[in-house]
């Protein structure tokens, strides 16, 4: 074509400015020209530059369904780079149907984060509905993010089809950086010189070494690595808590003296008093200094007084046995020693009444030394030890809906019916009992053998006494069918439709069963156990007294 430059350069090395190429004989209105001066058409569905991403639905979907939760839209995806401090600006446009009336929400997700689009209401099943919303996301990092359209349906399918309403049927998201892509502008002119740099280092040789400086300050104290004592038998954590409060202190504290005492009378030294007391309770091994030196603790103390008053102190059963309920008191919820309640138990400890003070200061000088970590060797011995723990006093245990919740629901095995938190325990799914209503509800706690001394229920009914359900509580000291019932009358009543019915076992007891049944001609009957209490005496079987 005479009259005209040679057609431009594609860029990089020779590219030059010129007239636009030959596009060809043939019209072609989807075709553009590109940076390598050829014509080419888009990729189907998608379209990209620097700053913008776009994505049409070119596809047919039908009945396309979300399960009642969100889904990603088929195809609809895309990729966008973007530099640090930039933000995306995603759009969602085109039309939709749905096979039945209802709803879609639709949601934009970046990068696996979700936003929300809108909800849309075709007017009716096929009707063609659009989709237009778009949002600004800013504060990602540079970098390629991932963008999709997600939708979820009331029911029924969602379709498209723009192969057959190209005009319409069709969904599209857009993606864009906001004031990106522009060219480079020219280079501006050159700065000042900038301020003159710090003065180098000097090339001189290395001089000789200094002289060794002080020893440094010592490091903080390493992790503790005697693990908890073992519990081969399963026993829940008070349980444990009196194997391990009976073994260290009938065991492990009542022979230390013992042996103190031994080695004293037989004129033997104090390590070897120490290494004769390891022998005879080997996990002490796990810390053989400090037993050692808190054998040397009670040695001296001996000297100090006289054999009479530690034996005299050996000898008192009443004495270990308050200093077994102090251990198990204070380790009850914790099943043994802790770095978390090593002080706390040395403080019972020290807080046990007896005629001599000394001996008590003896013993909790002792404990004291042993630290945590002798403590925690000391006790590991204590998992097969049964321990008896009746005489540490009583206990009281609430199971209160809304402030236990994680206790109610797991204490209690529901055989019907089911547990709700901050409320309590319901039926479950109402019967039919030849046209009456039946409601059923039934739990058991199984528990250690444990000695229980009442139990009491309260309970609701709009029923009263009325129908002919089973109502009441048992326990495993009374295993027999028969129930003592809930009466359900104003002899049990504390207000209204609540009652409140209370039993005495006065027993060792492995489990606790209750039931409140409903088959009555009442079918607006609504029944519910809204708490249950639980006395005894000794180790409670979920824990420390909580009222």
């Amino acid at each position: 074509m005479s009259g005209f430059d040679p057609t431009f350069t594609a860029g990089g090395d020779g590219h030059r400015g010129g007239t636009v190429p030959d596009p060809g004989a043939a019209a072609d209105a989807t075709l553009f020209l590109r940076q390598d001066s050829t014509w080419a058409a888009p990729v189907s569905g998608e379209t990209a530059s620097a700053n913008i991403v776009a994505v049409d639905q070119v596809t047919d979907n039908t009945n396309i369904t979300s399960d009642g939760a969100f889904s990603d839209y088929p195809n609809l995806s895309a990729t966008i780079t973007i530099n640090a401090g930039d933000s995306i600006l995603a759009r969602v446009s085109g039309y939709y149907g749905m096979g039945v009336s209802g709803w879609t929400a639709w949601q934009w997700s970046v990068d696996g984060a979700t936003y929300p689009v809108g909800l849309t209401s075709p007017p009716a099943a096929n009707y063609a509905t659009a989709v237009d919303g778009q949002i600004l996301i800013a504060g990602l990092a540079a970098g390629e993010h991932v963008v999709k359209l997600r939708y979820m349906t009331s029911g029924g399918g969602v379709y498209c089809r723009p192969t057959a309403y190209p005009n319409y049927d069709r969904m599209c998201i857009t993606l864009e950086v906001p004031g990106g892509g522009g060219p480079a502008g020219p280079a501006g002119p050159r700065g000042l010189p900038g301020d003159t740099g710090p003065i180098g280092p000097s090339g001189g040789a290395t001089g000789p070494a200094g002289p060794t400086g002080p020893i440094g300050l010592t490091g903080a104290d390493g992790a503790i690595g005697i693990p908890p004592p073992t519990n081969p038998f399963g026993m829940a954590p008070s349980q444990q808590a009196c194997a391990v409060g009976t073994y260290l202190a009938q065991t492990v504290l009542k022979k230390s003296i013992a042996q103190a005492i031994t080695g004293y009378n037989a004129d033997i030294n104090m390590v070897t008093t120490g290494l004769a007391l390891i022998t005879l309770l080997p996990p002490l091994s796990l810390t053989a200094g400090l037993a050692l030196e808190g054998v040397a603790i009670i040695y001296r103390a001996i000297g100090n007084h006289t054999v009479e008053t530690f034996q005299t102190a050996l000898d008192d059963s009443t004495l270990w046995s308050r200093i077994q309920c102090a251990i198990v008191n204070a380790t009850n919820g914790d099943g043994g020693i802790t770095a978390g309640n090593t002080a706390a138990v040395i403080a019972a400890v020290g807080a046990v009444s007896y005629s001599n003070a000394d001996v008590m200061t003896t013993i909790t000088d002792y404990m004291t030394h042993l630290g945590t970590e002798g403590l925690m060797a000391a006790q590991t011995g204590g998992a097969i030890d049964a321990g008896d723990c009746t005489g540490c006093g009583d206990w009281r245990y609430r199971f209160l809906p809304g402030t236990n919740d994680d206790v109610c629901a797991a204490a209690w095995v529901l055989a019907h019916g089911v547990y709700v938190p901050g409320t309590g325990w319901i039926p479950g799914a109402p019967g039919d009992d030849a046209g009456r209503l039946t409601l059923n509800l039934e739990m058991t706690a199984t528990i250690p053998a444990s000695y229980i001394s009442s139990i009491g229920v309260d309970w609701s009914s709009n029923s009263g006494s009325g129908g002919y359900g089973t109502r009441g509580m048992n326990w495993s000291s009374h295993p027999d069918p028969y129930l003592y019932g809930f009466a359900g009358t104003s002899f049990d009543s504390v207000g209204g439709a609540n009652y409140s019915d209370s039993e005495m076992p006065a027993a060792s007891c492995t489990w606790l069963h209750v039931i409140l049944n409903y088959d009555g001609d009442n079918h607006a009957c609504v029944e519910l156990i809204s708490a249950i209490r639980v006395t005894g005496t000794g180790v409670c079987p979920w824990g420390k007294s909580n009222y």
